[in-house]
């Protein structure tokens, strides 16, 4: 089936060849911007272990069975050199040819389900891996082959927990299994437990349980994982345990707390929020060392005059500062000690012992990319501010999204004052359609019926904009496609919870926030809240942070853990508005 962008006539009419461009035609599993070629999936093993009885089935016909394994390859080829409207063709001619052969039915299968998540269908990819022979067709290749496309095609339709299982079977990096089974809750990781007898399988997945359970509880996270430790000596995962014991606590490393922000000038109420949920963290703190928490204003005296103030009154731990400026001049002169975990980011080579946290909408964009990308989507359109912020939180979605193979199609850049209405309609292509429509009836000088149609060479649009910007863009995508097009935005467009009459027009898009928000389980505070409420809670698991950064702290703001850089990431909960509500996916 192929779904055609033409202006819908009432009756054939003969025009002239510039007319006629509007009559262009896309296949329906075949995408004009495809995915780039994984580079394990760029050399697809075209061979099979032959048992007896196929060798058998071949062999008064090997010269036929030669040419059409060339022909598969040749079309492998064409896959690799993005030719897939051509390979789709092939393919189709040489489905009937191949029935009476496994070894060859396998091939095609396989080169299907490539072409099917190159193009951008991986709901067909995993169609097509359950239409795979038993192993017997498969040689040792092609087995760990076939998973690839499995675990790609696994992933990308949402299927994280079978992902994950995927990967394990295949022996697959570390860090990968991890991440994917950190996104899977407690009860289902467990239920998951159940169903499976391979030691292997049940070590990782009761070790999330451990991770995820008894994450803000250090003393219990430690001796849950020493035991699992016992139980599973040679197990792939004890890496992740390999700093547990490196260090010990020490009771006296958060006793005292210096918190740098800005309380008076321009910044002072953003400071002052930031100071709320650092305050009401520490109160709330069940830790029987109670610490001394001191506040210093970096509006009222230099970085440099506090940071001597702090190593005179014997600090342990510098939460701040909160503006990137006032971090990177602390970050310049700070020793080893006191530690430091700084509520922004820089680009500075700090010591180890210093730390970097903060709400940055570019980690937002990039899990943005991410969820796109695992609901099946390839091919995305921007809209983004005329801002430096706009940028830089654009090009963090880009980057992430090439690497994930997606490709950019368009890109627009508004101005607040903007005309949407025009804008979008340029954007998606119904302005030419309309142009076209117009053409078409100024040349037969007659009433003729027609429908705008709008460009398909998209699947999504990645949105940047603040709530009233984003209620007014969402409904004229919605107005000129439909459904069409799936959009996917930074947490901006979400203001509050008491609006759902007005948040109905933005609903349908994606977003991820902090699960204190979304979950609405601290009431009505506001984002730089949660980041102070967050920034004590890390104070206070310090022996957590320095023994096991790749096991989450789970804080208001998300799922917290240490990167290689020695900032703290953080997995958001991502949601859907529906009636105007943020609905957790």
């Amino acid at each position: 089936m192929y779904l055609y962008h033409a202006c819908r006539l009432s009756f054939i009419v003969s025009l002239s060849a510039g007319l006629m461009a509007c009559a262009v035609f896309q296949s329906d599993t075949v995408s004009k911007n495809p995915v780039a070629v994984p580079a394990q999936l760029y050399a697809t093993p075209i061979e099979a272990q032959e048992t007896t009885e196929t060798a058998q089935q071949s062999s008064s016909s090997s010269l036929p069975d030669a040419a059409l394994m060339k022909q598969l390859q040749a079309v492998d080829d064409e896959l690799n050199a993005g030719e897939y409207e051509t390979a789709q063709q092939q393919l189709t001619q040489l489905t009937p040819l191949l029935k009476t052969n496994p070894t060859l039915q396998t091939n095609l299968i396989i080169l299907q389900t490539k072409l099917a998540l190159l193009a951008g269908n991986p709901a067909r990819a995993v169609s097509w891996l359950n239409q795979l022979s038993p192993e017997l067709y498969l040689n040792a290749s092609q087995q760990h082959y076939v998973m690839q496309l499995r675990i790609q095609a696994l992933y990308r339709t949402n299927q994280i927990l079978l992902s994950a299982i995927a990967n394990i079977e295949d022996n697959s990096d570390t860090t990968i299994i991890w991440d994917e089974l950190l996104t899977i809750d407690p009860d289902t990781l467990q239920a998951q437990q159940t169903a499976h007898s391979q030691p292997v399988i049940t070590g990782w997945l009761q070790l999330a349980q451990i991770a995820q359970r008894n994450a803000n509880n250090f003393n219990a996270l430690k001796n849950n994982l020493t035991e699992w430790q016992k139980n599973h000596p040679q197990h792939p995962a004890i890496s992740l345990l390999s700093t547990m014991n490196n260090v010990t606590q020490d009771k006296n490393n958060t006793s005292a707390i210096a918190v740098i922000l800005p309380l008076s000038g321009g910044y002072a109420s953003l400071g002052q929020k930031v100071q709320k949920g650092v305050l009401a963290a520490h109160y709330a703190s069940t830790n029987t060392l109670k610490q001394r928490v001191t506040f210093y204003d970096s509006n009222a005296e230099s970085i440099a005059a506090i940071y001597q103030r702090i190593q005179a009154n014997g600090d342990a731990l510098i939460l701040g500062p909160l503006t990137k400026e006032d971090t990177e001049e602390l970050l310049n002169i700070a020793q080893e000690t006191p530690k430091i975990i700084s509520l922004n980011y820089t680009s500075i080579n700090s010591p180890n012992s210093h730390l970097e946290f903060g709400l940055s909408p570019e980690d937002e964009a990039k899990q943005t990319a991410q969820l796109a990308w695992r609901q099946g989507k390839s091919q995305a359109i921007i809209i983004a501010p005329k801002t430096e912020k706009g940028e830089q939180t654009a090009n963090a979605f880009i980057e992430t999204w090439r690497t994930l193979g997606g490709q950019v199609v368009d890109q627009y850049n508004y101005a607040n004052n903007d005309n949407f209405s025009k804008s979008i309609s340029t954007l998606l292509g119904v302005t030419d359609s309309k142009w076209r429509q117009h053409l078409v009836h100024s040349a037969l000088q007659l009433r003729i019926a027609s429908t705008p149609y709008f460009r398909k060479d998209a699947d999504m649009v990645f949105l940047i904009a603040d709530p009233q910007i984003a209620r007014q863009i969402g409904p004229f995508i919605k107005f000129y496609s439909g459904n069409y097009f799936s959009v996917f935005a930074t947490s901006s467009v979400y203001e509050s919870a008491n609006n759902p009459n007005v948040n109905k027009d933005l609903n349908d898009i994606y977003f991820c926030d902090m699960p204190a928000i979304l979950k609405k389980t601290r009431g009505e505070h506001e984002r730089l809240y949660f980041l102070g409420a967050d920034a004590y809670l890390l104070a206070m698991q310090q022996p957590h942070l320095n023994t096991l950064p790749r096991f989450p702290i789970i804080g208001a703001t998300g799922k917290l853990t240490i990167d290689a850089t020695h900032d703290i990431q953080r997995e958001l909960l991502c949601a859907q508005f529906k009636n105007g509500h943020p609905i957790p996916l």
